[in-house]
């Protein structure tokens, strides 16, 4: 879910937005967000059957269920971005789904030793996330669980 940054009304810079903003990341998250190790990238977090994940804008196929994965202990994150505007990302270890673009860069990540590109839908274009790739080598989507539907095993929107 998007929404605007409450620290953004009342900021003078777009400075203060982004550090009153890490400031509330490490507030939310104990012991601040962690880099992701290869083995947490490993741990998926699948328990029944393997759904589809599709965008939810057109609905290519995206993911799946069986991709889900913990990153710093966790499934699902929530950060503000420079612009102050909330995301709640879901953390996948693929989306073939997706086409990633842009340059890997580190400016503002939210997860310490990850660069991060921007990841769009194949099928439409819209962008649904971000992919994290460590100079380790170990990577994953994190993707905005608004922009994304699982579906049910007869192919019903699981999130209606």
């Amino acid at each position: 879910m998007s929404r605007t940054c409450p620290f953004f009304a009342n900021s003078a810079s777009i400075w203060d937005v982004v550090s009153q903003s890490i400031m509330w990341c490490f507030e939310q998250q104990p012991g601040g967000p962690a880099a992701c190790s290869d083995a947490e990238a490993e741990t998926g977090l699948e328990t029944g059957p393997r759904r589809a994940v599709v965008c939810a804008g057109c609905g290519f196929g995206i993911s799946s269920s069986d991709q889900a994965v913990e990153v710093d202990g966790r499934h699902a994150h929530t950060f503000f971005n420079p612009a102050g505007i909330l995301f709640e990302i879901g953390c996948y270890r693929e989306a073939s789904g997706c086409i990633a673009h842009g340059r890997p860069t580190d400016e503002f990540a939210w997860f310490p030793g990850f660069n991060w590109r921007y990841a769009a839908c194949g099928g439409c274009g819209q962008h649904l996330g971000w992919l994290f790739e460590s100079r380790a080598g170990s990577a994953f989507f994190g993707l905005v669980l608004e922009r994304i539907v699982e579906l049910g095993s007869g192919g019903e929107d699981l999130d209606a």
